[in-house]
């Protein structure tokens, strides 16, 4: 059965979840105060009740550990999961202290000053932690660092990469260790007096992600999760990334009452979240990203991302968002994982897709011009009257496949919820266009800028008419501009050459700028029909798409994409490929209004599926363009920075 809600049609199916707010968890959320940036998320959904309790430590004697006193716990799992001794191998630990207390104690040792007349002072210092692991089979240690402590929060994290094994043999993938943790006050004059110390043990786990059992391509792949298996049946986690198409986990012999939570929740609990798909619940923190979580009654935890389907003994559990007929006939969708992404958004209004492309065509006989999927477009420039419908109808069909609002019979745009702009763009040219964007802009609001439009004359950055107004300088001068609030998604030409993208548009100035990318196109050559919807089999990279050590990425072509008549066709080139990147920037910039455009271009780039000769090439760049692998990290940095920002952009796990 179709549902429509705010123009966006849903379908109901025998393994979605009951309906439910995805606030459910808001009472379970830990909050911190952050000096520089007032209070941010600390960890989805996790209980935090040790920094609470830990507040009458100032009772006791300074050196005493309370955590063996009373069985409190203060050294967790930083993913947030539902296991919080137990940590994936390269995560990383939160360690609770009471910020009063130390603050209390810093001051009553602190040394005075004293000044003539009897007057004294403390002397300044501060807190740090100093950390160490022990490995309870072997005695072996390993110093995990010291941080100095922000006395403002209650916790601090260990980032443990590189540093803790979890396998102890080939057959034991668990190991224990004690981490010791030791908390000193400094001063001015050198004084160090030792604050409190503590240690608990904590469990590392070696869980699996590589090979082809765990890791998906391009096209639509099955996981199977078998938990007899004997080269799994000594560890109990497993981290399984689908990589485009609608990817399948298969639990082998388990029902849905041997699943204990997924993302906090019972099954029966869980329910849609407000962008569609299951509730996003409690994320786990992993690799620099974050994953959804499935937890089973025996004690194996398993990290998704990109997974579509959880195939049990008695039925399915869908958990992608919601599809409609008509869209599950976009491939490009697919291929891209965007319903895995509109599980978080479907695009905000603190987003601007700017299109610079021939805007919107003045169609004779038809008073609007524009179709009812994308009449939320504000057109900046005057009506295109070019008379060849294939040249009207371009901005246009390129403004649908970034943004179309979908009324069941037509099409899904990847950012229905972002606005648009339409610029026909050889009246005001490039560089008034762009201009004219950034004089209209809010100080919110991030600007997408999709370029598929190119010009053949020779000081094309002006407009028509007076092509020597705007220098190649001036051009480059109003690009810079656009750093923190703007991202360009430029077609690469269809001009067959491999020497490099086109500069007769704004493609080539990828090289110049960290917030500007150069597209590819990505066609199909076979295809197959899953569940109705329609995924690739395999890729190629278009014959004309113009390639070189200048392309930057590449994306789906011969998308759907409709007219101002309303007739739906096939769109290509790669002026198809740029608006399905800049629609997944939007969804990603809508998902953290804080990034900055390279950051944007970052997540894009480095998030993509590997496509051609392993690692970047020329015909594909970076890879094809993952709309939920780019969204969850962003949705990490945004939700906790600091846990988030261990790994950079480049190696993120995604």
């Amino acid at each position: 059965m179709h549902n429509k809600a705010n123009g966006i049609e849903t379908e109901t199916e025998g393994g979605v979840f009951p309906e439910l707010s995805r606030g459910i968890i808001d009472d379970r959320v830990a909050w911190r105060e952050e000096s520089s940036n007032g209070i941010t998320q600390a960890g989805i959904g996790r209980n935090n009740l040790q920094t609470n309790l830990i507040r009458g430590e100032h009772f006791f004697d300074r050196n005493l550990n309370l955590g063996s006193v009373f069985g409190l716990q203060r050294i967790f799992d930083a993913s947030g999961d539902a296991s919080k001794k137990e940590v994936f191998e390269d995560g990383a630990l939160e360690i609770s202290y009471n910020k009063n207390y130390l603050s209390s104690l810093k001051n009553i040792h602190a040394p005075k000053f004293n000044l003539w007349g009897g007057m004294s002072f403390n002397l300044p210092g501060s807190v740090s932690a100093t950390v160490s692991a022990t490995k309870s089979s072997t005695g072996e240690v390993v110093d995990l660092g010291s941080t100095t402590l922000n006395l403002d929060q209650n916790s601090f994290y260990v980032n443990l990469k590189d540093q803790l094994e979890a396998s102890d043999s080939l057959l034991d993938r668990r190991s224990t260790w004690n981490i010791d943790v030791d908390i000193d006050a400094t001063y001015a004059n050198g004084l160090n007096i030792n604050l409190e110390d503590f240690s608990e043990n904590i469990t590392m786990i070696d869980a699996l992600d590589v090979g082809s059992g765990y890791r998906g391509d391009v096209s639509a792949n099955t996981f199977t999760y078998n938990n007899v298996s004997w080269a799994d049946s000594f560890d109990t986690g497993r981290i399984y990334r689908g990589r485009g198409g609608t990817d399948t986990l298969v639990l082998d012999d388990i029902s849905k009452s041997d699943i204990l939570e997924f993302n906090g929740s019972s099954v029966n609990q869980l329910g849609q979240s407000a962008a569609g798909g299951a509730a996003l619940g409690e994320q786990a923190f992993y690799g620099g990203t974050v994953f959804d979580v499935l937890n089973l009654n025996n004690g194996d935890e398993l990290y998704l991302q990109g997974i579509e389907t959880i195939s049990c003994e008695d039925g399915d559990i869908r958990i992608r968002a919601n599809m409609s007929d008509s869209t599950k006939e976009q491939w490009n969708l697919q291929a891209m994982d965007v319903s895995g992404a509109w599980r978080f958004n479907r695009g905000s209004s603190d987003v601007v897709m700017v299109s610079l492309d021939s805007g919107i065509g003045d169609i004779a006989g038809n008073a609007d011009d524009i179709d009812d999927e994308i009449d939320h477009v504000v057109n900046k420039t005057s009506k295109n009257t070019c008379a060849l419908a294939k040249d009207r109808d371009h901005g246009h069909h390129s403004m649908s496949v970034m943004g179309a609002r979908h009324d069941s019979q037509g099409i899904a745009g990847i950012a229905p919820g972002s606005q648009m702009w339409a610029y026909q763009v050889w009246d005001p040219g490039f560089h008034g266009a762009i201009e004219d964007a950034k004089a209209d802009r809010e100080s919110h609001e991030r600007l997408v800028f999709q370029n598929g439009a190119s010009w053949s004359l020779e000081g094309r950055w002006g407009p028509s008419g007076n092509t020597d107004s705007i220098t190649e300088e001036q051009m480059m001068e109003s690009l810079a501009e656009t750093e923190d609030y703007g991202f360009f998604s430029v077609a690469a030409g269809n001009d067959w050459s491999r020497d490099g993208v086109s500069t007769y548009n704004l493609a080539h100035f990828q090289t110049d700028f960290g917030n500007i990318a150069s597209v590819g196109a990505v066609q199909f050559t076979a295809t197959d029909e899953i569940d109705n919807i329609t995924n690739v089999t395999d890729t190629q990279i278009a014959g004309y798409s113009n390639q070189g050590d200048d392309l930057t990425l590449s994306a789906p072509t011969d998308s759907r994409a409709v007219n101002g008549d309303g007739d739906i066709r096939d769109f290509g080139g790669t002026s198809c490929a740029n608006p399905n990147v800049a629609g997944v920037a939007a969804l990603v910039w809508s998902e953290n209004t804080s990034l900055s455009g390279s950051d944007v271009r970052d997540l894009l780039t480095y998030s993509a599926m590997d496509l051609g000769a392993a690692g970047r090439d020329d015909a594909f760049g970076h890879g094809m363009v993952n709309a939920e692998a780019a969204v969850r990290r962003s949705h990490a940095l945004a939700e906790n920075y600091e846990l988030a920002s261990f790994y950079t952009n480049d190696q993120f796990l995604a």
